[in-house]
């Protein structure tokens, strides 16, 4: 699995799924969690910080961006 999305590293991507969790922090921002298929290629779960919305558990959203590679594969 880890082969499979550390590819993305450096290229941009479409991720494009469901909220499955989120927790709201102060300043406006929420971290999400999605479960959903990047450039319609793999299916991947995915934490995104991001500006607060008025997104759900359940909705489904798409998510833009570049892709980095973690810092260590624990």
């Amino acid at each position: 699995m880890y082969r499979n999305i550390i590819k993305y590293d450096g290229y941009d991507i479409i991720l494009q799924g469901k909220i499955v969790s989120f927790t709201d922090y102060s300043n406006d921002k929420t971290l999400y969690t999605l479960k959903g298929v990047i450039n319609d290629d793999i299916s991947a779960e995915v934490t995104c910080f991001a500006d607060s919305t008025n997104c759900r558990i359940g909705d489904y959203i798409q998510v833009t961006g570049t892709a980095q590679a973690f810092e260590n594969a624990y």
